[in-house]
């Protein structure tokens, strides 16, 4: 016999008569695990996805890229904005309580490379909630998206018109020149017509393509996992300390 072998079969025999030294730690091991499952506070995560539409910002320009249009880590930064997330608490009242301030560090946002698709992610303590907040978050950014656009079309809307008024005061004015009101008439109707455009702008901000659903568990360990994780420490720790515990 090998001396390999030998000292395998020592160590084997040793364990044998100490199992009880490993047993009690690796039971204290799974008792630690069960009361660490105890103590650590259940939380839940789930997702609604965003299809973000491309809406033009410089609507009198004749060529526009789209690739240009949207700005992914804007909109992401405006997904965990106070803004988003005082009309998200706002819209879950009364079902759920949750500050602003609370429900920006639960949320976290992901858009895969190349693509116009924001993910939105929630944490919460309990899956209803999750489940609430997240598609919250989700409306709420798309209205404050669409409600940012209308703001500025009705801006340029406002001083086209001014313009446009201004012009036409000019070129009906008494004194105004036939070659005065040649170049001004044309101004007037190019006024008009981008008038004419900023009505039909595409100011629709997206669409949910993915609702957040109910998850199938809590996203922090469980139960059996945490009970095997302490198992395997207790046995981790207590083989040595059968190997070296002295003899009574």
């Amino acid at each position: 016999t090998s001396p390999e072998a030998t000292q395998l079969s020592d160590v084997t025999t040793l364990l044998a008569r100490r199992w009880k030294v490993v047993a009690a730690v690796a039971l204290t091991g799974l008792l630690l695990g069960a009361c660490a499952f105890a103590v650590i506070p259940a939380r839940y995560e789930a997702s609604s996805t965003v299809s973000v539409n491309p809406m033009s910002t410089a609507p009198f320009t004749t060529t526009v890229d789209t690739a240009r249009a949207v700005n992914m880590p804007t909109e992401e930064a405006l997904i965990t904005s106070r803004e988003v997330a005082s009309a998200a608490s706002v819209a879950l009242r009364p079902k759920v309580r949750i500050s602003p301030t609370s429900l920006r560090k639960a949320v976290a946002v992901s858009t895969p490379p190349n693509s116009l698709i924001l993910t939105i992610n929630v944490t919460a303590d309990s899956a209803d909630h999750a489940v609430a907040e997240a598609n919250a978050v989700a409306e709420a950014y798309l209205d404050a998206r669409r409600d940012d656009a209308r703001a500025k079309v009705d801006r340029l809307v406002e001083e086209t018109s001014k313009q446009l008024a201004s012009v036409t005061k000019a070129a009906d004015a008494p004194d105004a020149t036939p070659a005065r009101k040649r170049p001004l008439n044309v101004r007037s109707d190019a006024l008009a017509a981008n008038l004419a455009r900023l009505g039909t702008l595409d100011v629709d901000p997206g669409q949910v393509v993915s609702r957040a659903e109910q998850p199938e568990g809590r996203s922090t360990p469980s139960f059996v996992q945490l009970g095997l994780a302490g198992l395997f420490l207790g046995l981790l720790f207590g083989i040595p300390i059968a190997l070296l515990r002295k003899e009574d």
